[in-house]
């Protein structure tokens, strides 16, 4: 995985047109989004929405053909409450995996893991084959609990930098020294557990480039895109090909994911 896409649940309640839109920019994944919490019952919509693109991408895989991107859920942190509800809500699909946002150290990654083994169980899934992306950075508490996060557990399969969502919660702007020290931080708790780190691409298309060339400089493996149009603007600045799907990684969902997953790193 090297460009995955954000697929937004919050536009009309059919997302065929939005998952056309992504499959056809050369997302090697798809992370599709169930947003923020909503206490007014928005949130079961997008539920509904996700196990619709989440059942579309796994017909996919059963029709065979070319590799189908991965299937990855978004979801919010733990202390949104919303996090049992979107399991229930999604697991029966069988992602690939689910990005966990506001993760918290190893804390928040065994407890999502334990409650995946569960829903794994539950649903006839192999067990462990559900990998777990961190936002591990995205408060003050993450970048502080961000040593325990190498040997949490094998399920993780990359961490992701948001700097925009910590520089919030700090008052901040995304360059201040803080933030920079935490992207810092979050790309060393990357490489001690082995798994890749990704950015995500900024609201303007103008900052892109020089967002791609400061990922590259660092090491991280891609950027996070909210765009279709970005993809191709990511996949040329930092040298990667576009195909949609995942080449010579093959259908995920036929083996346990590890850490090492060709699917994930490469």
């Amino acid at each position: 995985m090297r460009m995955p896409l954000l697929v937004p649940c919050d536009g009309p309640p059919d997302l065929a047109p939005t998952l056309a839109s992504a499959l056809a920019s050369g997302a090697d994944a798809l992370v599709v989004d169930l947003g923020p919490s909503d206490p007014d019952g928005g949130r079961d919509a997008r539920r509904a929405a996700a196990r619709g693109a989440l059942s579309s991408l796994a017909g996919m895989a059963r029709a065979g053909g070319a590799p189908r991107p991965l299937a990855i859920v978004r979801l919010g942190p733990f202390a949104s409450g919303d996090i049992d509800a979107d399991l229930a809500a999604v697991m029966p699909c069988g992602p690939d995996a689910l990005l966990l946002r506001g993760a918290v150290g190893a804390w928040d990654i065994q407890r999502l893991a334990a409650k995946l083994a569960v829903h794994e169980a539950e649903a006839g899934l192999m067990a462990g084959a559900t990998g777990i992306l961190a936002a591990a950075a995205d408060t003050p508490a993450g970048v502080l609990a961000l040593a325990g996060v190498p040997g949490a557990s094998p399920r993780l399969r990359a961490l992701v930098w948001d700097g925009d969502r910590l520089a919030a919660s700090l008052g901040t702007g995304a360059t201040a020294q803080p933030c920079r020290q935490a992207r810092g931080l979050l790309r060393l708790a990357a490489a001690a557990a082995g798994v890749p780190a990704f950015d995500t691409a900024p609201n303007s298309g103008a900052a892109l480039p020089a967002r791609c060339r400061a990922a590259a400089r660092d090491g991280f493996a891609g950027l996070l895109a909210s765009r279709p149009a970005d993809v191709a603007a990511i996949a040329r600045l930092m040298g990667r090909p576009t195909g949609g799907g995942r080449g010579a990684a093959g259908p995920v969902r036929d083996r346990a994911l590890t850490n090492a997953d060709p699917a994930f790193s490469s």
